[in-house]
């Protein structure tokens, strides 16, 4: 054996040591983390645009719901996952999936701003996908609940529904309710 390098015997178990040593340390942080929950309902709808032959075609966006939930770990409550479920209930029926990230900037007690990205999915009868961009106002109502307003930019790049060489963009409002379990 060579002065200043160990047996491998020893190696093993050091390495054990160490790695129980850091697998305590974390599980005790992540005992003292509690991930939270919300759901939400909003309603909204807007403008949609796509190139036409020889312009730009603009229409209402059909009315549409979304059923969503969020979650975050409450030592860091301002970084949030949601994910919704989006119905067009206006004209034909249609059902999509909307998955994003938020995070909560604090504007005073009671109001708080939330820019967001995501990617929308519709999945029928028709599809469309592409990318989501937008922000939320959320005024507590009490420590549960809260009114939220949004602003969405939805850019549909790909799908059955998205006319070739172009791209369909929706510039939606919503207004909805969000209960935190």
């Amino acid at each position: 054996m060579q002065f200043g390098t160990l047996p491998r015997v020893f190696i093993r178990p050091s390495v054990f040591v160490f790695a129980l040593i850091v697998q305590c340390m974390l599980s005790s942080e992540v005992l003292a983390q509690q991930r939270r929950f919300g759901v939400t309902f909003d309603s909204g709808s807007g403008i949609s645009m796509a190139s036409g032959q020889e312009d730009v075609v603009t229409r209402r966006t059909p009315i549409f719901l979304d059923a969503g939930v969020r979650t975050f770990v409450d030592t860091r409550p301002e970084l949030a996952y949601a994910g919704a479920l989006r119905v067009e209930v206006d004209g034909r029926a249609s059902v999509g999936v909307v998955a994003r990230v938020e995070y909560s900037v604090p504007l005073t007690r009671s109001l708080t701003f939330r820019p967001q990205g995501g990617l929308n999915l519709f999945l029928a009868p028709f599809s469309m996908f592409g990318p989501e961009l937008g922000f939320a106002l959320r005024l507590a109502l009490d420590p549960k609940a809260a009114l939220v307003a949004r602003g969405l930019i939805d850019g549909y790049l790909w799908g059955s529904d998205v006319p070739d060489d172009t791209a369909v963009v929706m510039i939606n409002g919503t207004l909805g309710l969000e209960l935190l379990l």
